[in-house]
Order: C-alpha cells, then sequence, then structure tokens
C-alpha cells in the first residue's frame, strides 16, 4: 500500500487545463506563431527582442542635464542568459542560435564586456518578431472574446501570472516576485467580435483578386513580380470561366465577422484561402510559351481522371488556425465523390508548411527538378501526387 498522501483535488484539474493551454497557443506543432521556426527559436527571438527593449529603456535620459544624455549603452541579451529564460541546455540553444543566425534573424557581437558575445535582433529578425506579437496579440483578444461573463481579462492575467513565476521560482530556487493586477488590465481595447470561417465552392466576386493578393503578399518576398502575377491572373481567370461541379471546382475559405456596433448588422466578409480543382487542364496540351506556365498551367502526357490542384493560398494573418487543412480536406473530399483516380500538385521547395499539409492529406513527391521560373529564377520545382485510397 502507498504511503503517499492523496493529490490535492485540484491538482489533476489544473494539470489537464496546462496540457490544454500548451495545445490552444500552438506548442504541439513544429512552428509557432505563423513562423517556420520552432517554439524554441520564437521564445528566443521573443526575449532577444525584449532585452534591446529593455535596454533602449534603460538608455533614455531622465532628466535634461548633459551627464543624463551620455548615458553607455546597454548591451544585449547573452547566449548564458537565454539558457536560464529559456530553461534549454547550453548546447541546445547553441544550435538554436547557430540556426536564427544563419537565417538572418540574429546577429551576435561583443557588448561592454568584449569577453561574451551579445544577441541582437537584425532587421529582418524585428519584422520576424512584429509578426508574432501580432499573432500572439490577436490570440489573446479571441480568447477574451469568449470570455464568461464572470472573468475579466485582469482575472486570467493575475492567476497565470502568479502560477508561472511560481514554476519559475522553484527551477530557480528563488522567492516569486509579488504578483499584482497589471494596472493595464482593465483597460484593454474591447475585443473583436469572433470571426465564422466557413468553406465554400464556386464563383463569388472578387474571388481572382483576392486570390491574387494573397499570392502576391506570400510571394513577392521570393522575388516574384509581374511575370508571376500576369501567369496566375490568366491561368487562374481561365479555370474560373469554366467551372463546373463535375470536373472543376473553387474552394475559398470566408470569414465573417458582425460589425462591432450590432451583432445584427450585416456581416463583414473577407476570402482568407482558395484552392482550386482543376480535372481539364491536364488534358490539354501544354504550351510552354510563357515562362513558368507549365508549373501551374498545364502537363503533357496526362489524362483521363486526373485533376490538377491549383491556386491554394492562405492569408498570412490567419495561418496556422486550420484554415488551410479545412480547403484542402475539403477540395481532396471532393476528389474522391467525383472518383478522381490521382490529383496532382506542383510546388517548389521551401514552403514546409504547405508541404506538411500535402503529406498529411496523402499526397507523395513523384518527382523534383530545376527549372527556370518567374522574373528568371531557378527553383526545384516539385511533383506531387495523390492517389484516391482504394475504396472511396
Amino acid at each position: 500500500m502507498s504511503s503517499q498522501p492523496p493529490p490535492h483535488p485540484i491538482i489533476p484539474s489544473l494539470r489537464s487545463s496546462s496540457r490544454l493551454l500548451v495545445r490552444e497557443l500552438g506548442f504541439m506543432s513544429s512552428n509557432l506563431a505563423g513562423t517556420s521556426y520552432s517554439p524554441s527559436a520564437v521564445h528566443a527571438i521573443v526575449e532577444i527582442g525584449l532585452h534591446e527593449q529593455k535596454a533602449f529603456q534603460e538608455q533614455q535620459p531622465t532628466s535634461t542635464s548633459p551627464s543624463s544624455k551620455t548615458k553607455t549603452p546597454s548591451t544585449g541579451i547573452t547566449a548564458a542568459t537565454l539558457c536560464t529564460e529559456l530553461n534549454l541546455e547550453k548546447s541546445s540553444v547553441s544550435r538554436l542560435l547557430k540556426k536564427l543566425v544563419e537565417a538572418g534573424e540574429v546577429s551576435e557581437g561583443y557588448g561592454d564586456d568584449a569577453r561574451e558575445k551579445v544577441l541582437k535582433l537584425t532587421e529582418k529578425g524585428r519584422v520576424t518578431l512584429k509578426g508574432i506579437d501580432a499573432f500572439g496579440e490577436s490570440q489573446i483578444l479571441a480568447a477574451f472574446a469568449q470570455l464568461p461573463p464572470t472573468a475579466t481579462p485582469d482575472d486570467i492575467l493575475k492567476g497565470i501570472s502568479t502560477y508561472a513565476n511560481a514554476l519559475r521560482s522553484n527551477r530557480l530556487h528563488t522567492a516569486p516576485p509579488s504578483t499584482l493586477p497589471h494596472p493595464l488590465a482593465n483597460t484593454l481595447p474591447t475585443p473583436p467580435p469572433t470571426p465564422t470561417i466557413a468553406i465554400h465552392t464556386g464563383y463569388r466576386p472578387g474571388l481572382l483578386a483576392r486570390c491574387l493578393t494573397m499570392h502576391m503578399n506570400t510571394y513577392t518576398p521570393y522575388g516574384f513580380g509581374l511575370d508571376f502575377e500576369s501567369m496566375l491572373s490568366t491561368g487562374f481567370g481561365e479555370l474560373l470561366t469554366r467551372l463546373d461541379p463535375l470536373t472543376t471546382q473553387a474552394f475559398y475559405a470566408l470569414s465573417s465577422s458582425p460589425t462591432p456596433t450590432s451583432p445584427q448588422s450585416k456581416s463583414q466578409s473577407q476570402i482568407i484561402g482558395t484552392v482550386f480543382m482543376d480535372g481539364v487542364d491536364l488534358t490539354l496540351p501544354s504550351t510552354h510559351s510563357a515562362k513558368g506556365q507549365e508549373y501551374l498551367s498545364s502537363v503533357n502526357g496526362h489524362s483521363g481522371k486526373k485533376l490538377h490542384l491549383r491556386g491554394f493560398i492562405v492569408d498570412e494573418g490567419v495561418r496556422g488556425g486550420g484554415v488551410g487543412k479545412k480547403l484542402l480536406d475539403a477540395a481532396v473530399g471532393w476528389a474522391d465523390e467525383r472518383g478522381f483516380e490521382e490529383t496532382h500538385l506542383w510546388t517548389f521547395e521551401g514552403l514546409r508548411a504547405a508541404r506538411r499539409l500535402y503529406e498529411g492529406r496523402g499526397f507523395g513527391l513523384r518527382d523534383e527538378e530545376v527549372r527556370t521560373m518567374w522574373e528568371g529564377k531557378e527553383l526545384l520545382v516539385q511533383h506531387f501526387v495523390r492517389v484516391r485510397p482504394v475504396g472511396e
């Protein structure tokens, strides 16, 4: 018989809530906060940015006297301090920082103490941090919109801060700081109404324009410009003119929110994702006159019950929230219902999040080759194929 006392009755519920919190914040995924980085990398970027902000505040003069304007600048965070903040081993942080430096997010240099390197965000890193902050803020405001009437943001801040500080104090063997309500906790902006997201099929006014906008917002940083946009406009525009419930279909995710003035007023809607299923163009003769046209247009040698998945894109502001999964699930379900034996898609190396979505729905890499594409760029183009499951 165990001599251990029974656990406190609140412990199972607290553990369950902790697990739920970790999952809902996205820590079970291989990337976090709408980035392509791991949770530990995202936290490293945040901590480096916070230390830079703190150092900047310490540099600010506290008076108008000449001495206050000549204060020595504070240095950034060191790798050793980052180990403590992130609760990671030195070797793990070293590998993490190497990747962030190679990605151009973080730079290393020497501060006041030339014996130890300090870490700072690059311009690219600050842009990444801005996106992480925006993602986190939107998560919080969306959660606030779901709070029961008896709960307040101050309740959440007080409870989570006390618990987090107690865990940290236990690890570091330090006294926990006194946790007081944040002075701004009750002055947070009223969260916007929670949008509803639904998957629709067919044409909707503005569908092509919105699809192009999302593509260009995503791919302009890769150096794609007029060649790419004009090719998409021509190809997707032609596809939309021949939509057919049996052979070719457009799927789009529509986010709808009631206006702030009244829940009964007209919804504000926006397309936040698209994917097109084309059952015709793989049977057409290939045309290679336009740069990169074969990538999203037609390919020789395909015929019969084969489908081309095209135009898959999700708005940057909602990535990681399941919109892409819903779109692809609806699209491949439609393909299976109509008896298409194979679904083909072409993409290029480096789009890891999209590849995971494809592979999670049965797509496998068929072949790949380096091609000269839009704006003369050489890309490793990858051809994925999904075979309809037996019995579907």
